[in-house]
């Protein structure tokens, strides 16, 4: 099994993403293959649908995972759109943007599945499957319409690989940022700012998690 993973980091800095990171390096350690195509325009990959459409077909993927924010949505939405031309291969939106608004993205004709919340169990029991149904923090489309599938607790991260570096050629990006880079040493945040969307997060884990969880 080949999964292909698609960050379109495009027209902002040089990102690294460790919602990829650590999928990948968990499928990895279950024999998936995972392939990464980074575009941004600083790393000499900039948004070439000509270029994309070469590497997906000399990869040859059997999914196309897409982690989109919601700054980068319009450019994921352009390369999935652009990539259903050519091939059938399933697609899936995950990230920030698919976890707040899943049913937009959702119904959306480029994408088959989306992710809400964490991915690594998710994305796995996936392949595994074959099928998104009964995945939980997996949406899948229906002849009626769309199922949400409940979301599972959070993974229980001492459990997790370490997180996958040499999928994103981290030495690149260190050099295209002049010999720096910045880490971040903690999984998720338990602030909640008012000006950004974790709390949001936190209550859906609060809601669809915890609450199952204590009735």
């Amino acid at each position: 099994m080949r999964i292909l993973f698609i960050y379109p980091n495009i027209n902002t800095q040089i990102g690294f993403n460790y919602g990829i990171s650590y999928i990948s390096s968990y499928l990895k350690a279950e024999g998936v293959e995972t392939y990464l195509l980074n575009i941004n325009e600083k790393l000499g990959y900039p948004l070439d649908h000509e270029r994309i459409k070469q590497d997906i077909i000399s990869i040859k993927p059997d999914m196309i995972g897409f982690s989109v924010l919601t700054n980068q949505y319009k450019y994921a939405l352009e390369i999935a759109g652009n990539i259903k031309k050519y091939t059938d291969v399933p697609i899936i939106f995950g990230g920030i943007h698919a976890t707040m608004d899943p049913q937009e993205t959702l119904s959306q004709k480029c994408v088959d599945y989306i992710c809400v919340g964490e991915g690594e169990e998710a994305i796995l029991e996936l392949i595994q499957k074959g099928s998104p149904q009964g995945v939980k923090n997996i949406g899948h489309k229906t002849r009626g319409g769309s199922i949400l599938e409940p979301l599972r607790p959070f993974a229980d991260i001492t459990g997790l690989p370490f997180k996958d570096y040499e999928i994103f050629d981290f030495q690149k990006m260190i050099d295209a940022k002049d010999g720096w880079v910045g880490l971040t040493a903690s999984r998720g945040c338990p602030f909640r700012c008012t000006y950004c969307l974790n709390h949001k997060i936190i209550g859906l884990y609060r809601d669809q998690v915890t609450s199952r969880n204590t009735i």
